[in-house]
């Protein structure tokens, strides 16, 4: 499930508010993931929340969990409009992370100089 339809799905059971809020039943449209019962550290299982990103309504980049906040909060963009964008970022970085084949790996050199390969 792509986190805008946690997103969706957590807006069904508390009110999505342009705002955070300290109010249970309400919250932001990152406070609404939490409801929908994805309770796991969104940087580590969905890394393209840090990834950099565009705002589709003005020029700041920032990265992508902050545009979530940023749209909701500063443009007042309502839950759906914000799934639907959190699904694009989260579909475009899934579709740019192609795993290497085991020869490239092997051919990559490291530019770690604590790293050792290994034959």
């Amino acid at each position: 499930m792509l986190l805008g339809e946690h997103m969706m799905l957590g807006a069904t059971v508390i009110r999505h508010v342009n705002h955070f809020s300290l109010d249970e039943g309400e919250g932001c449209a990152i406070q609404c993931i939490r409801p929908s019962g994805l309770n796991e550290d969104l940087d580590i299982s969905r890394p393209f929340i840090m990834a950099l990103a565009v705002c589709p309504e003005c020029p700041q980049v920032d990265e992508t969990w902050f545009l979530i906040a940023h749209l909701n909060d500063d443009h007042k963009w309502n839950i759906e409009r914000i799934a639907d964008w959190t699904n694009a970022q989260e579909k475009a970085w899934l579709a740019n992370q192609v795993p290497a084949t085991e020869g490239e790996r092997s051919a990559q050199p490291t530019s770690h100089p604590l790293a050792v390969v290994q034959e």
